[in-house]
């Protein structure tokens, strides 16, 4: 079996929908789409707004909070 990527293991612990967003914003910041991973985490963040799930998580804060400024 293939170990996973140390990036991987240490994002594991997030919530699979979140992983998915927080990934996306990740790779539109390296591809300097600035503009793009703030959409992704407006949607996010309006997306758990309505539902009965926990809160985002201090990854996802932290990284959208930086994106904001």
């Amino acid at each position: 079996m293939k170990k996973r990527s140390s990036y991987l293991n240490k994002e594991m612990d997030t919530k699979p929908r979140e992983l998915a967003y927080l990934l996306a914003m990740k790779i539109h910041l390296q591809l300097n789409d600035r503009d793009s991973a703030v959409r992704l985490y407006k949607a996010y963040s309006s997306m758990n707004e309505g539902e009965q799930t926990p809160s985002p998580s201090v990854k996802m804060e932290r990284l959208g909070k930086s994106l904001i400024r």
